[in-house]
């Protein structure tokens, strides 16, 4: 991506992400359900933010991996916690 509205677009979908992130953790402690894996859910979206901004800086190639796997652990995190409410 290169330019500031590809950018911005990744940016608003990082705080929708975020904002989702946190209201299921807060659904999960409510209903004091599948708790653990939606806070580590929190965590690796959290993580793969940071690693975004960092690559969004430096363009370092570690940085887009770290922000990759947290994704993918983000993503696995969610699916366990789904899995686990059927």
């Amino acid at each position: 991506m290169t330019g500031q509205p590809p950018l911005a677009a990744h940016v608003i979908v990082a705080l929708i992400l975020l904002s989702a992130a946190t209201s299921a953790l807060v659904r999960a402690i409510r209903a004091r359900r599948v708790i653990v894996p939606t806070a580590v859910g929190l965590a690796a979206v959290l993580a793969a933010a940071t690693a975004g901004a960092s690559f969004a800086s430096s363009q370092n190639n570690g940085a887009s991996l770290a922000m990759a796997l947290a994704a993918a652990a983000a993503m696995f995190c969610y699916l366990a916690a789904v899995y686990s409410l059927r």
